[in-house]
């Protein structure tokens, strides 16, 4: 399921969750009206109300607040029944809210349950919330006043279609493409480990038809979040490759942020999807040993590995450097699955750059290509993707 990112007034939600709660329930809720009056509710900041999603009658699935942050949608507590409130902490705070377009005469169409169910089951199986009747409930057992959803919402009904929904995954970009390179099982993708709240990135959909290869020039996925995380610039991509072969999705891919630096406008920045794969890039000789290669924290300083240790790197020449970091396999292997997965869902031309330009910086060629393409084709000053990174293994 890929909802409609609408967003909301800034005033009317919190990035991040306080104290670093992570979300244990899901609060269903009913609008007083369609999918226009919740959005310009939501959109109005003297209302001070938001909502995650909301779904439609018809099945359209709209999203107003990102997942890593807090909603304003049950924060207010009345003769509540819930027994997962937890004492003197807002509910906002552990909780994802979902709205629903309500209609006097149409009840609950078919569509808006399925579509309800399937993101219920979603949302649980990112962040690990068992389906119960605990852990999914409606809004009027934290609020009695409220009355919401009434009586005759079929609670059950939806909650035992998401129970039944949450043993496959009904997400697509975590199911293997036809044409992916020869692999087992679904594409296996942490959305909430290393996730950064919205106020990281632009959390609007944009059109995709590029994708850009990285590496982190680190070691780890999680020292390139770290790193993005220290800084209000909006710098960051949407996946990270860790060298064991894990995938972290740190926003959606349909939004964007700044990954590639391209001075004159944000075209580039918005069309693209960006890769960082866990890799410590560029080395040279240790002045103190030729027989080590170094890499660059403590001004290429830091031990990397022996030069008899083939296998840890490539000797190529590239942009004043001569020995690169080898991607290891399992990693290769993922990011090709990863390519062919997000190439499948956003229509990306399967394409990459000719051998004559694949490590070229030619803007002439790469203004205009669709496909997937690198760091280091949109800028001269770069080395990522750089020469250690096999082409082949991608199958295309």
């Amino acid at each position: 399921m890929t909802p409609r990112w609408i967003g909301c007034a800034p005033e009317n939600f919190r990035a991040g969750r306080a104290a670093g709660l992570p979300p244990s329930a899901i609060v269903l809720h009913r609008s007083g009206g369609s999918l226009s009056d919740l959005r310009a509710r939501f959109a109005d900041p003297v209302s001070s109300v938001s909502a995650h999603y909301a779904v439609g009658l018809d099945g359209s699935v709209h999203q107003y607040v990102s997942e890593a942050d807090t909603a304003f949608h049950a924060g207010m507590i009345v003769e509540p029944t819930w027994p997962g409130l937890r004492e003197g902490i807002n509910p906002n705070l552990y909780t994802f809210g979902i709205d629903q377009e309500a209609s006097p005469t149409n009840g609950w169409p078919e569509a808006q349950r399925t579509a309800t169910a399937t993101l219920i089951a979603e949302i649980a199986s990112r962040w690990s919330i068992p389906l119960s009747e605990e852990t999914v409930v409606p809004h009027r057992a934290i609020r009695a006043s409220a009355r919401c959803p009434d009586a005759a919402y079929p609670f059950d009904e939806v909650l035992e279609r998401a129970r039944a929904r949450g043993v496959v995954s009904t997400d697509e970009m975590e199911l293997a493409t036809a044409d992916a390179p020869a692999s087992d099982g679904a594409l296996s993708i942490d959305r909430t480990t290393l996730a950064l709240p919205s106020t990281q990135y632009y959390p609007e959909n944009v059109s995709k038809d590029l994708i850009v290869l990285h590496f982190t020039a680190g070691p780890s996925a999680r020292s390139a979040v770290n790193a993005w995380r220290s800084t209000p610039e909006h710098v960051a991509t949407a996946y990270v490759v860790d060298v064991d072969g894990s995938i972290y999705e740190v926003f959606p891919p349909t939004c964007w942020a700044y990954h590639l630096g391209v001075k004159g406008g944000t075209s580039h920045e918005r069309r693209s999807i960006g890769i960082e794969i866990a890799n410590i890039g560029p080395l040279q000789p240790s002045p103190e040993d030729p027989a080590v290669l170094n890499w660059w924290p403590n001004s290429l300083k830091r031990a990397y590995c022996r030069l008899d240790e083939s296998a840890r790197y490539l000797k190529r020449d590239y942009r004043g450097k001569g020995y690169f970091a080898a991607f290891p396999d399992v990693q290769m292997d993922t990011v090709a699955r990863l390519v062919h997965s997000l190439c499948e869902r956003f229509g990306i031309p399967r394409q990459i750059p000719a051998a004559g330009v694949r490590l070229q910086y030619e803007p002439a060629t790469f203004d205009a290509y669709k496909g997937i393409a690198t760091h280091g084709n949109f800028r001269s000053d770069k080395w990522d993707v750089g020469p250690a990174f096999d082409w082949d293994r991608l199958g295309l």
